[in-house]
């Protein structure tokens, strides 16, 4: 062979081995698209090795199709790869638009309560995974074989964070996938291991179907009657004994995938000792668009509770980050639940539980509050939820009663910053927002107890219909708006 025939074989095999490198996938669609693309490049070197009985054309050809082919190939790849190669914010903004299009057709659906029931799911799931009688609980919300999950004991399952990432139609389904991230510390024998892992959950029901009227977090609708069940009903409601599966239109779980790249393990008595490389050059606030515009939308629908962001920000989002950073130091977390929705508060819980478990102490000190900003606003017909970016200092080490500070630093402040997301009902009907009373009555609501319930008025606090509640906390670095 020639040298312009050597060259063709080399550019070919160099193109499809930048390709297989870049585009490393697991997925059953990126594995059949580098074989597809393995033979159009074979195919492709087998022509111009053909050709080159007149070298000028070939090499010519070679290099125009080498140059047009590239950006082809990365597209193609993309759009294998799906929500893989999209940043979180392209998705964030896709989403938003799709949720906008799909109220159109079913106007009683809530971001918040779905990703509150999506939750619950998946929390009863795996911790019931390995017991033959709680899992038949949970078997009529799935069409997905339940044998394919790790089949792990559990002793702790936390969602750090749960986001919609896609809602599609297809086939006469409504599909909404949820992206769980989330700590796992599973028994072996005598040993306890630590791993955080991504899971992509889809979940399915009839298209056309309505969602039953909102009535805060913690229960599961029947898409029939409206009436509440709990995972103790095996799949059947009290009120009207529909069955609740696709066909009755409740969402049920069809796919669950759990990347392999996304797991990984770690060690609690190394990462509760850890902070992150915080700079005090603070990243830009990502902003949502149009905020401006809705800022009078909110005043309006708090029935003038608020006069705007800036109020809101003073009222609620500064008084409610420094009683709960407070009784977190304080080891007085009991003290927090009416102000947080119960899976975050139950993942900062753990936290406070595995410092205590290693003998270790968290301490923050000499909190300061020194810059807020209202960065988005969202509503449905239901819920409206507010994030708020907030800047701190403080006094943030962690002691070992034997080595001392072994993490953070009692000379030298912390400063850093938190995106924290907080909901509400639409006309939420509490009167107080002081946060150490509760909402309905104003009394004391530092006792509440598990169920969410003021200890006074027997109402449940924690799930926003009565006030703003905590819904999630993200760290600058990885918020996407």
């Amino acid at each position: 062979m020639n040298f312009i025939q050597w060259l063709t074989i080399i550019t070919f095999c160099g193109l499809y081995l930048l390709v297989f490198f870049k585009f490393k996938t697991k997925t059953p669609e990126g594995i059949l698209g580098h074989l597809l693309f393995l033979v159009f490049c074979a195919g492709c070197a087998g022509f111009f090795v053909w050709i080159s009985a007149i070298p000028e054309g070939a090499l010519c050809t070679l290099l125009f199709v080498g140059l047009g082919l590239a950006p082809l190939v990365v597209k193609f790849f993309n759009i294998i790869e799906d929500t893989s190669v999209l940043t979180k914010k392209e998705i964030k903004n896709r989403v938003t638009g799709q949720i906008s299009r799909f109220l159109k057709d079913d106007s009683n659906f809530s971001r918040p309560v779905f990703l509150d029931y999506a939750q619950m799911l998946f929390l009863k799931t795996h911790y019931s995974i390995t017991d033959e009688k709680k899992i038949k609980e949970v078997e009529p919300y799935f069409e997905y074989d339940l044998k394919k999950l790790p089949q792990t004991v559990y002793s702790h399952v936390v969602v750090e964070n749960a986001e919609i990432t896609d809602i599609k139609y297809e086939g006469g389904k409504c599909n909404v996938s949820v992206d769980f991230s989330a700590y796992f510390a599973a028994k072996y024998k005598q040993t306890v291991f630590h791993c955080k892992a991504v899971e992509v959950w889809k979940f399915s029901r009839k298209a056309g179907t309505l969602s039953s009227v909102p009535n805060g977090f913690g229960v599961i609708r029947c898409p029939k009657c409206g009436g509440f069940l709990s995972f103790e009903d095996y799949g059947r409601c009290p009120r009207c004994g529909t069955n609740q599966n696709y066909e009755a239109g409740q969402w049920v779980v069809s796919e669950v995938r759990r990347p392999s790249e996304s797991i990984r393990q770690i060690f609690p008595e190394k990462a509760l000792a850890e902070y992150n490389d915080e700079t005090k050059q603070p990243l830009p606030s990502i902003v949502s668009g149009l905020l401006k515009n809705k800022e009078h939308d909110f005043y309006k629908i708090q029935n003038y509770k608020f006069m705007n962001f800036r109020d809101f920000e003073n009222r609620v989002a500064k008084p409610y980050f420094k009683k709960i950073y407070k009784n977190f130091s304080d080891k007085e977390w009991n003290k927090t639940r009416h102000l947080i929705y119960e899976n975050l508060w139950q993942n900062m819980n753990l936290q406070l539980l595995q410092y205590k478990d290693l003998g270790y102490k968290r301490t923050i000190s000499d909190l300061e509050v020194t810059e807020t900003e209202t960065v988005s606003y969202e509503r449905d017909n239901f819920y409206q939820s507010l994030t708020v970016r907030i800047f701190a200092e403080c006094y943030d080490y962690v002691i070992n009663y034997e080595d001392g500070i072994i993490g953070g630093s009692n000379r030298e402040k912390r400063h850093f910053s938190q995106y924290w997301k907080f909901v509400s009902a639409i006309g939420y009907s509490g009167k107080f927002t002081a946060p150490e009373c509760c909402p309905n009555c104003g009394k004391k609501a530092e006792d509440v107890d598990n169920s969410g319930l003021c200890p006074y008025c027997m109402t449940r606090v924690n799930d926003g219909s009565f006030s703003w509640i905590l819904f999630s906390v993200t760290e600058d670095k990885d918020y996407c708006g």
